[in-house]
């Protein structure tokens, strides 16, 4: 005898609505031939079947489906919960509704998007620590009334920027900046870091060399504590947080190693060795360029001071650039120039290290110098508008052009625009030297040179007023497009890293890679912690004094924008 059909009616209620399951014996099967399984071909009576029922779930789902259905639509309105309690600023309920939502919907939070707001969430609240504990340390500071209200107002302003950190590393990072270089506690006090026992050394030496040193003044307070929080914002969205140590520990060296007249230079760095008791001394395996680079170090070590001077509110720094800064005014000749080797070039990097000085103190004495810099390089010019090494040299070159143009722009930023003889010069050299889109000679009628292409777009952002048409789309693309797996020599790094952020605004790989990858090189074990024994190009090692102030102004353009 056939068997019946069975069935059996169940109701589920699921989303508000109800459901008939009918659930049905199976049908028996046989074997048939060779085995194989089906069902019988004859089918019972009309009148013996029953009525067809309803699907097993509407539209077709099964049990399975709905409830999942109805676990992601709970799921997805607890995490408009969690945004909205974001919004609100109600971070701890929405980190602890975001973590149920974690451990129970383990599928659904790993949403690389929802997964980011959750680590937001969890570096904002830590941000909010890690400003406790810097009120703290304010709170136990030996302080005045106008003092305490200073840095609180300071620290307030900041807090914005600790919340809105990428990852917890960089709010590690932020968090000792502020530490060293805000609170009116010592650099370095407290820390295990390398760098925090550089920093340590370093005040050591402030107090035993530079205690009774007066600071320049600052020209606008109120302005260099809005670029200071602008400057960290900008750091924070340049995903640049991690330079700051490197940084702190580069200029340390350079204040550790300046002699008492002010200079930098591989012999000063000799005695302050042998003054510190450093041995090894810092200079390696380096063979010692003696004073021969003293301007041009001592000149990229004040610029280096300078970059850093918003973020360094209490003045750390400033004794030492105040007496960099005096050095240099003693060591300008007459006719406006500087001595060194390469006279053009010591000529240009002591007045754009001066002007940016005289921007810095608002002091009329600076641009006095300034002005005078400016009338030895318009007597000076070549014919063909740009600056070799000796003066009015027939043909002029790219590299000392470049830094020629930028005393220029500091002068100008310092109030003492250049001529215009001068700004129409680096427009008629450029005519000779720019070979279209990202080519640039190094002279005239020479090849295009790779590793001065970031000096020439530089030359060009400075002298033309107009750009042509389309050029700075073709810069931004080279400039994004070389190959990550060929770093370039640190001269190329510094012009790069620059441009980077000038025409794009931010620091894009594969400059930002390479930024970091110089920051790895830098010493930070034994007497020579904190320089860098980096060549400025393959042939040409100008010493290890003039090495680590370039290689701390090249990490610095991360964080300003001259």
């Amino acid at each position: 005898m056939r068997s019946r059909l069975v069935g059996l009616a169940v109701v589920l209620a699921l989303g508000g609505g109800a459901y008939a399951l009918v659930v049905h014996d199976e049908p028996p099967t046989s074997l048939g031939e060779g085995g194989a399984l089906h069902a019988p071909t004859e089918e019972p009576p009309a009148a013996e079947r029953p009525p067809p029922g309803p699907p097993p779930l509407a539209g077709g789902r099964s049990y399975a489906d709905a409830k999942r259905a109805e676990a992601l639509a709970r799921a997805t309105a607890t995490w408009q919960d969690v945004l909205e309690l974001q919004k609100e600023g109600r971070l701890a309920e929405a980190l602890a509704l975001a973590k149920r939502l974690q451990k129970n919907e383990a599928a659904f939070m790993a949403d690389p998007a929802r997964a980011a707001v959750v680590a937001r969430l969890e570096t904002a609240l830590n941000a909010a620590t890690k400003q406790a504990e810097l009120e703290k340390a304010l709170a136990t500071a030996r302080l005045t009334d106008a003092q305490r209200a200073a840095v609180a107002g300071r620290l307030a302003a900041t807090a914005e920027v600790l919340a809105r950190s990428a990852n917890d590393a960089d709010l590690d990072q932020l968090t000792r900046h502020l530490r060293r270089f805000l609170l009116p506690t010592s650099p370095g006090s407290g820390g295990d870091l390398a760098s925090d026992g550089l920093l340590r050394q370093f005040v050591q030496d402030r107090q035993n060399r530079r205690g009774k040193d007066t600071n320049p003044p600052v020209a606008d307070v109120d302005a260099a504590e809005q670029r200071r929080v602008d400057q960290l914002d900008k750091l924070r969205q340049r995903d640049a947080v991690g330079l700051l140590d490197a940084i702190h520990s580069g200029l340390a060296w350079i204040a550790l190693h300046q002699k008492e007249d002010g200079s930098l230079s591989d012999q000063g760095t000799k005695e302050r060795c042998d003054a510190l008791k450093h041995n090894p001394t810092c200079l390696g395996k380096w063979d010692s360029t003696g004073d021969v680079f003293a301007v041009a170090t001592t000149g990229l070590a004040t610029i280096a001071f300078l970059d850093f001077r918003d973020q360094d509110v209490n003045g750390w720094f400033d004794p030492y650039l105040g007496r960099a800064i005096e050095w240099l005014k003693k060591q300008q000749k007459a006719d406006g120039s500087w001595p060194g080797s390469g006279q053009q070039y010591t000529t240009a990097i002591a007045l754009m290290a001066l002007a940016q000085a005289a921007a810095s103190t608002g002091s009329e004495e600076l641009r006095e110098r300034v002005r005078r810099g400016l009338a030895f390089f318009e007597q000076s010019q070549g014919p063909l508008g740009g600056y070799r090494y000796r003066p009015n040299d027939p043909s002029g070159d790219l590299s000392v052009t470049a830094w020629v143009a930028q005393a220029f722009e500091a002068a100008r930023a310092a109030g003492v625009p250049p001529s215009p003889k001068l700004t129409q010069g680096l427009e008629i050299f450029l005519n000779y030297v720019w070979g279209g889109a990202a080519k640039f000679s190094y002279v005239y009628r020479q090849g295009p040179s790779a590793s001065l292409a970031p000096a020439g777009m530089l030359v060009g952002h400075i002298a033309w007023a107009d750009k042509p048409a389309g050029v700075l789309d073709q810069w931004k693309a080279y400039l994004k497009g070389l190959p990550a797996d060929r770093p370039p020599n640190l001269y190329t790094l510094y012009y790069g890293v620059r441009l980077s952020i000038l025409l794009q605004g931010a620091l894009d790989d594969p400059w930002r890679a390479w930024a970091f990858a110089l920051s790895q090189q830098q010493v930070m074990n034994g007497t020579a912690a904190g320089s860098f024994l980096v060549p400025v190009t393959a042939s040409h090692k100008p010493g290890v004094a003039l090495s680590t102030a370039l290689s701390v102004l090249t990490l610095e353009h991360a964080l300003y924008l001259r």
